[in-house]
């Protein structure tokens, strides 16, 4: 199976999920990306530190009352997803996302085109 991480692998050292189902394959995708693989405690979001913080980002544009299953997911994508990429992150040094992710794909020879 080809997952999309596949193309990233020497970047990804370990995945952390919940207990959904839809991590059912997590050891083919572990193996596939010879990467550790955990499951947060579950009702422990601090398991899940950076998932949370993202959650918190998203919660700028939706509010919690949002079902996602009525916003069109260009609407998230586009624009969300994007604007959460070139916002400025205190951690690495106040600079975006799209930025520290492009420096490591230059490291091992990747070039991404939009």
């Amino acid at each position: 199976m080809r997952w999309c991480l596949t193309s990233f692998a020497p970047l990804v050292h370990t995945l952390t999920a919940d207990n959904g189902k839809v991590f059912a394959g997590h050891q083919a995708l572990s193996e596939d990306l010879s990467a550790g693989f955990f499951f947060a405690t579950p009702y422990h979001s601090r398991d899940r530190g950076l998932n949370e913080h993202t959650n918190g980002l998203v919660r700028q544009y939706f509010d919690k009352t949002t079902d996602f299953r009525t916003v069109a997911a260009s609407a998230v994508h586009d624009d969300v997803e994007h604007q959460l990429k070139i916002q400025p992150r205190r951690v690495p040094g106040d600079r975006t996302p799209a930025a520290v992710f492009g420096d490591a794909l230059r490291g091992i020879g990747v070039l991404l085109t939009r």
